[in-house]
């Protein structure tokens, strides 16, 4: 099998729920257009560029914080 010159060999993907869409969208997500989310409640975007993927929320995981 050939991949295509500038196909990368590792995918990254985002399961985004609709209100996130825009958000995930104007960072650098990207809808697949190979791929489809199975549930409707969600979108599934792909991480296309190269370089660290940057997420469109904050976690709430607490940061390690000494008080």
């Amino acid at each position: 099998m050939s991949k295509q010159k500038n196909q990368k060999s590792e995918r990254i993907f985002l399961v985004t729920p609709h209100s996130w869409v825009e958000k995930a969208l104007g960072v650098g997500w990207e809808l697949p257009e190979d791929v489809v989310a199975p549930d409707t409640d969600v979108i599934l975007l792909e991480w296309m560029r190269d370089g660290k993927p940057v997420m469109p929320f904050k976690s709430r995981e607490k940061k390690n914080v000494r008080r």
